[in-house]
């Protein structure tokens, strides 16, 4: 039989990115883990890994901002409904008129 396949270990840029995910969840970091990433960081390799993720997830962004600027205009509130009981109102009345012609015929 064979020996188990052992996973191989990942590159410095899928610890970098790896790192740049568990920093952006939104989940607060123990102070063990923020000890592992500071240790981690300290190498040579690492740090210029985490600098190219940092410069690829700014230039991903870009997009995002462009586009915000872009449409800063349009608001989110839903449209007024003003005129909307006016022309239910003709609509009921039409319905109304359409009834009685019928009974009355």
């Amino acid at each position: 039989m064979s020996a188990p396949h052992e996973s191989p270990t990942p590159s410095p840029s899928d610890q970098a990115i790896a790192w740049h995910v568990r920093l952006h969840s939104g989940v607060p970091m123990e102070e063990a883990e923020q000890e592992r990433f500071l240790a981690w960081l300290g190498e040579p390799a690492h740090q210029t890994a985490w600098e190219e993720t940092l410069q690829l997830s700014e230039q991903l962004e870009q997009p995002a901002h462009v586009l915000a600027s872009e449409f800063s205009h349009i608001t989110s509130t839903p449209p007024s409904r003003a005129g909307q009981p006016t022309w239910m109102a003709v609509a009921a009345l039409l319905l109304c008129c359409v009834v009685i012609y019928c009974l009355l015929r």
